[in-house]
């Protein structure tokens, strides 16, 4: 690897921040196409240490497949693990008077009033991590929330470092109201230690990062052609893409939106996507093969997170609750088991369904539920510019922003 001048910059101060001074973590900022993700597989050797002396981490399995997939590029044989995975540890008990069958007794937790036993689920941080460890590099930070921060750095010795690298200009993870509001908002990735901003060189031309620089910048886009596979199109007019497509993924800022409300008129939910989209396709109610879906809520026992997604293989209707499937996930793995029937249509894990497992339609998706990953092709169908100004005009470029560079091949932006 050649790096790029600020590359080297960025280099030679994580190299200063490893070896002289006593500070634990760093953290490397840079807008979509400056090759901040292209560094990881060179850092330890520019420190001056081996790939098993370093944990490469990222908050999503997506994230962690592409970092691992650009060490073994160059490579470097390392497992990439979730956040999760590396850093929490499970506690798990079991009771007598479990209301739910001896098969699936290992699945139930008793966190919701509906399943009133002694089952019991919780995590804890790990005490330590491997002793040889002495660097962690965790990618796409900005979804790294302030538990999940404190966390990391309670966990691991004070001898070991934290390199954070992640993309400033997207959407803050996720926190509950009541902290935000007595401990105010956190932005891990607000104040990069360093920036990276010369544009990689295959990057340059790319008309979706031309459009995400706009978008970034506060700019209205405007209607036409921005490049090849790259228009904004009206509300109106007719939207030219394959809806039986699986590569393509619609993304709305609305999870869900009250049709009632007059002041909701002209939102787009994802629920609508979901219904739209399935209308194209000629099809209603229950799940068929070769659909769509996404994950509501994380699935324990095999350590599939909310937001992955799957093409369903097989499909029974068991009974009026519950559906069997056999999915292929996009990750490559393979998931069988017993999902909830009234979670489809719901854009929030619903409770009391502790031994069923939460899918839904997963043709249109909202930005945070698509961060972290990437798709060939993307429809953002924004909302109105009303909206928008009482949202914040600084607060809509980051989604817009973060919801663009999802796409990798083609944009359809929908205003």
């Amino acid at each position: 690897m050649i790096p790029t001048g600020d590359q080297e910059e960025a280099l030679n101060l994580i190299h200063k921040w490893f070896h002289q001074t006593s500070v634990r973590t760093f953290k490397l900022g840079g807008l979509a196409g400056t090759g901040k993700s292209s560094l990881i597989p060179f850092i330890h050797e520019f420190l001056g240490i081996s790939s098993s002396e370093v944990i490469y981490s990222a908050p999503t399995n997506k994230a962690t497949l592409v970092v691992q997939n650009r060490l073994a590029l160059n490579g470097i044989i390392a497992n990439a693990l979730t956040v999760h995975k590396t850093f929490y540890m499970k506690e798990e008990r079991h009771c007598d008077d479990c209301p739910l069958t001896e098969t699936l007794r290992n699945i139930c937790h008793g966190r919701s009033g509906y399943n009133k036993c002694g089952c019991y689920l919780d995590f804890h941080t790990k005490a330590n991590v491997n002793s040889n460890i002495k660097l962690i590099i965790c990618d796409e930070s900005s979804m790294i929330n302030r538990e999940v921060y404190q966390d990391l750095l309670d966990s691991t010795r004070n001898n070991i470092k934290v390199l954070f690298i992640g993309d400033h200009g997207q959407l803050e993870a996720i926190e509950d109201s009541q902290i935000q509001k007595v401990l105010g908002k956190f932005d891990l990735m607000q104040y990069p230690d360093f920036t990276l901003t010369e544009i990689q060189r295959q990057a340059k031309d790319s008309a979706i990062l031309k459009v995400a620089y706009q978008a970034r910048k506060g700019f209205d886009i405007e209607f036409g052609e921005h490049g090849p596979g790259v228009k904004k199109v009206r509300i109106g007019d007719e939207l030219d893409f394959d809806a039986n497509d699986p590569s393509i993924v619609g993304i709305t800022y609305f999870a869900n939106v009250d049709h009632e409300n007059p002041k909701h008129r002209g939102r787009i939910s994802v629920t609508d996507l979901n219904r739209m989209w399935r209308n194209n396709l000629g099809l209603s109610g229950h799940p068929t093969l070769g659909e769509r879906l996404v994950c509501r809520d994380y699935v324990r026992r095999i350590g599939i997170p909310k937001g992955t997604m799957g093409i369903v293989q097989d499909f029974k209707i068991m009974d009026k609750e519950s559906y069997y499937v056999n999915m292929v996930l996009d990750d490559g793995r393979e998931y069988e088991g017993t999902i909830s029937a009234e979670q489809f249509g719901l854009n929030k894990a619903i409770w009391g369904r502790q031994h069923l497992d939460k899918w839904d339609f997963g043709y249109g998706l909202t930005c945070h539920t698509a961060q972290g990953s990437e798709f060939d092709s993307v429809v953002i169908f924004e909302p109105s510019k009303g909206f928008a100004n009482w949202l914040g005009r600084q607060s809509y470029s980051r989604w817009l922003y973060t919801a663009i560079t999802r796409a990798k091949r083609n944009l359809l932006l929908v205003g």
